[in-house]
């Protein structure tokens, strides 16, 4: 269910679909947005992006 709410705001009809094929509640859009797990969060992959973002903008 997590995959739904996350992909529905660029793929709104097919999450819906599935979320609601999946579950018996209203809508993916009624729900929260999933919370990150901060344990799973790389600081180092965080500078490498940050780095990488800064070239591209250049």
């Amino acid at each position: 269910m997590e995959l739904s709410k996350v992909i529905a705001p660029i793929m709104p009809f097919v999450s819906e679909e599935v979320f609601k094929n999946l579950t018996n509640k209203e809508s993916v859009h009624l729900e929260l947005y999933p919370e990150c797990k901060s344990d799973l969060i790389s600081e180092k992959l965080n500078s490498q992006m940050e780095k990488t973002q800064k070239i591209i903008n250049l």
